[in-house]
């Protein structure tokens, strides 16, 4: 395969993921600051889509090589015709099995909450004393 198919096959996919690559915990105008820069969140989406192709190419041909499981890169957007056997179920039940990503931001506990309670009882503080020298 040329380089140039590939290009353009990674490009469709990742139109095709447009909707699947979500963060949620935020909205997509949102900026999510990291030790090595900072970028909005559509933005980090759009990144790991570009990356989550050339893993979920490199993944079908592993499973296909490793345990001669054959499903291809559309396990990711659509999924892929299966059935399930459950010990619950009196038979095989149709359905479709599918590889979702979820990027999620989960806030602080109440670590922040916290410093800001201390910093507006200290400005409490200096108010009680600023009020008490003027009377």
């Amino acid at each position: 395969m040329s380089q140039e198919y590939l290009h353009r096959h990674k490009q469709r996919w990742i139109q095709d993921m447009e909707d699947d690559i979500t963060v949620t915990g935020c909205e997509n105008t949102d900026v999510i600051s990291f030790s090595t820069g900072m970028f909005r969140a559509d933005q980090l989406a759009k990144a790991f889509k570009w990356q989550i192709s050339e893993i979920a190419q490199k993944s079908c041909e592993l499973l296909k090589q490793n345990h001669k499981i054959e499903i291809h890169t559309q396990v990711f957007k659509n999924g892929t015709d299966c059935e399930v056997l459950s010990p619950k179920s009196k038979g095989w039940k149709k359905g479709k099995f599918k590889v979702k990503l979820e990027l999620e931001f989960i806030p602080a506990e109440t670590e922040d909450i916290q410093g800001f309670e201390s910093y507006s009882s200290g400005l409490d503080s200096l108010r009680s004393k600023i009020d008490s020298s003027q009377e």
